[in-house]
């Protein structure tokens, strides 16, 4: 069925299907950004890092600190604090991709113009379903005409919470509250 979508769209699709996994790192950088803000600046310059995967990253530090005295001062990227961001600002798709993806922005007016064919077909449906039945014609026929108008209807439901996804990735009915640790327990 994707396949017959327009290749914007199929794109524009894919992109939102990695943004899921993108987004679940968003709630955990912005903690460990508020973190580094407030770390000791006197902190080892060197990192702990077993792993044989880790070589490269050991590599660079070693490059940094003899060719780059060290790379920037710990803390010095939050001299002035991290500043604080609300739910909305963090997970706000339009600003941080939609607007700058050509595929993205297509796929949105893609989405606005099968919205309003839809709710064309839904109206003229409706019209013609009523008129159907107020004439001696087959109520199959006006029964026809009205699933066609809810099937319109449901395909405008799917696509205006299609076009919310690429705008934001806060789910319709707001965040989840998570609780970690239930109160009194250790």
């Amino acid at each position: 069925m994707l396949g017959l979508l327009p290749e914007y769209v199929q794109i524009g699709l894919q992109h939102l299907g990695l943004y899921k996994l993108n987004d679940q790192d968003i709630t955990a950088m912005y903690a460990q950004e508020q973190n580094e803000a407030v770390l000791d600046t006197g902190r080892r310059r060197t990192p702990f890092l077993p792993s044989p995967a880790d070589q490269g990253t050991l590599t660079f530090k070693r490059w940094l600190n003899r060719f780059g005295n060290g790379g920037p001062e710990p803390n010095s990227l939050y001299a002035e604090g991290v500043e604080s961001r609300s739910n909305e600002q963090l997970y706000d798709r339009w600003h941080r991709h939609t607007k700058l993806c050509p595929h993205c922005c297509r796929s949105i007016e893609w989405i606005a113009k099968t919205q309003r064919v839809c709710h064309r077909l839904t109206t003229v449906t409706v019209i013609l379903g009523g008129i159907m039945l107020l004439l001696p014609l087959s109520v199959r026929l006006s029964l026809g005409c009205f699933a066609i108008a809810i099937l319109s209807l449901l395909g405008h439901q799917g696509l205006t919470k299609l076009h919310s996804h690429f705008m934001s990735s806060i789910p319709q009915q707001g965040m989840p509250n998570l609780q970690l640790w239930p109160h009194g327990g250790t």
